[in-house]
């Protein structure tokens, strides 16, 4: 997901720069979770849920923070991304960058494709309900989906939270390009990223297809803020031109939004700008904060987030959809879909994503140590 890539150490960095990292990335997939596990289920089944509708009436509302607090945790992932890249792009080949994001991204989401196709299946043989986290029932489409191919030219999906993976691997499209002058003169590479966000997103009146990609291009302004931020942070951009950036790329963000989608961003009472704006002065205090420690329940999701953003819709609307009318009470139902959500993501993370993390460390072998590792604090990612 979303964040794919949070798990990079800021090897050049203090440690206070990996706690606020890891913390943030343990932080945001929790918020996701409860949006859509119980959240999406309740709110398609239009039901309540008293806990819930307290969430929504004592915090969100008096925030104004939409979608039930999802959208949230993938903007922090977003800026989570620009940071981290940012930091670990310019220590590395083409070659090594190309390596450790498809290892990190692709082994991980194919095995949550797989994940869905089978709960989907099962769904169907044993008509449980809808899965709502995926509209694809063929296995071309789990398997078009496994490699991103639905999102690149719409067609049914396996995993509804994988769109947010498209702006990150754009992103990490244009790093890989933009490496060498990245290296040379940071700066300007920002610059240049910001132009082509530009030329990417102003075409999108010119085609239906153009303004469905305007759809995840659009985003792609939050990860530069994320990369101003390393920069600010690192001493290679001074204050005021860091802060010149980041209103130049919020202006641009809120104008081609607005037009992509009009109406969104400003509603009252449940306008979406609020969740860019927490997310920003949430993840600016505490980079700039002294923060020195992550409780370790916050950490394991850290280190699972990955997999468990992925997962976390089809095995959590699967379960509560096996134990819907049961007579266990529905709190419980919730604590048991997350649970199961956790325990598929933690197999995941065992089996598949370490395992692809390793590979590409035996491929690149003979190149720089690799930075990823699972211990320190990638999406988004």
């Amino acid at each position: 997901m979303i964040g794919a890539d949070s798990q990079a150490k800021v090897q050049d960095g203090s440690k206070r720069d990996i706690v606020f990292i890891h913390f943030l990335r343990g932080l945001a997939p929790l918020l996701v979770i409860f949006a859509h596990v119980p959240g999406l289920w309740l709110l398609e089944r239009n039901e309540t849920w008293s806990v819930f509708q307290f969430y929504k009436i004592a915090i969100l509302g008096p925030l104004q923070i939409s979608d039930g607090g999802g959208h949230f945790g993938v903007v922090v992932f977003f800026l989570i991304s620009g940071y981290i890249i940012s930091a670990v792009a310019v220590r590395e080949t083409r070659t090594e960058f190309f390596v450790k994001r498809v290892l990190r991204i692709f082994p991980t989401l194919l095995a949550a494709t797989a994940i869905a196709f089978v709960i989907v299946k099962l769904s169907e043989a044993f008509a449980l309900g809808p899965i709502y986290s995926t509209d694809a029932t063929k296995l071309i489409d789990f398997l078009k989906s496994a490699v991103m191919i639905s999102w690149i030219f719409p067609s049914p999906r396996a995993l509804s939270v994988a769109w947010s993976l498209m702006p990150e691997l754009i992103f990490y499209l244009i790093v890989f390009v933009l490496l060498g002058l990245m290296k040379r003169a940071p700066i300007k590479a920002t610059l240049v990223m910001i132009l082509i966000y530009c030329a990417l997103t102003f075409p999108m009146a010119l085609s239906p297809y153009l303004a469905y990609l305007g759809y995840f291009t659009i985003y792609l302004p939050i990860l530069i803020i994320g990369r101003i931020f390393y920069l600010e942070q690192r001493k290679q951009i001074e204050v005021r031109a860091a802060m010149a950036l980041i209103i130049l790329c919020a202006a641009m963000f809120v104008s081609v939004y607005s037009v992509r989608f009009p109406g969104e961003l400003f509603n009252v009472g449940n306008g979406r700008i609020w969740n860019y704006i927490y997310a920003l002065g949430l993840f600016y205090g505490l980079m700039v904060s002294d923060m020195k420690y992550v409780p370790r329940p916050i950490a394991y999701c850290a280190d699972i987030s990955y997999a468990l953003y992925l997962v976390h819709l089809p095995v959590g609307i699967f379960v509560l959809n096996l134990l819907d009318g049961s007579p266990i009470p529905f709190g419980l139902r919730s604590f048991l879909a997350i649970a199961a959500a956790f325990a598929a993501a933690h197999v995941v993370h065992i089996v598949v994503e370490r395992p692809a993390q390793q590979w590409a460390r035996r491929i690149l072998r003979r190149g720089p140590p690799l930075a990823v590792t699972q211990t320190s604090v990638t999406p988004a990612g």
